[in-house]
């Protein structure tokens, strides 16, 4: 008995490809060696590169204000930049952070960069300017921005009809 009878289907066509053609194996071996490659040249890093974390934000809106809490940790009120526009409220800054750690028969140094940039859209001219506080305690930004006057409407309900 020969193995090609055991082959339970028979092609008279040769297992060849033609010059040009690629089969599915080569096009999944092309995309991951592009993928490590990818991967490999994201580990790489000089000093003045920084990676890009995003923080959690959470935004709620109240008939009187609206809040947003981001969550900081490692991080001083040094390192964080807030810019109010008409627009929007912009919350960036970087996170620097060393670690050097020395041992009887080792010595390590870690470093982290990270920098990051939060926009929340805001009502144009919705927000009282003068009254924006923020505060930062154990790593928690609280940043309150009450709504002026005018945008405080009133809500109503508005009732649905059928036909």
């Amino acid at each position: 008995m020969r193995v090609s009878d055991l082959v339970p289907w028979r092609s008279s066509l040769p297992a060849r490809r033609g010059e040009g053609e690629e089969n599915s194996f080569d096009l999944m071996r092309r995309e991951m060696n592009q993928m490590f490659t990818d991967f490999l040249r994201g580990l790489e890093t000089t000093g003045e590169e920084r990676s890009v974390f995003n923080p959690r934000l959470n935004v709620t809106e109240t008939e009187n204000e609206i809040e947003a809490t981001v969550e900081l940790p490692g991080l001083s009120e040094e390192d964080i930049d807030l810019t109010l526009t008409r627009d929007g409220l912009t919350i960036q800054g970087e996170k620097k952070e060393e670690k050097e750690e020395e041992g009887m028969n080792y010595y390590r140094r870690e470093r982290a960069y990270g920098y990051f940039k939060r926009t929340i859209p805001l009502p144009p001219d919705g927000v009282d300017r003068d009254k924006v506080e923020a505060n930062f305690e154990k790593g928690v930004l609280t940043i309150t921005m009450p709504k002026r006057e005018e945008a405080q409407a009133v809500s109503r309900r508005i009732p649905v009809k059928s036909g």
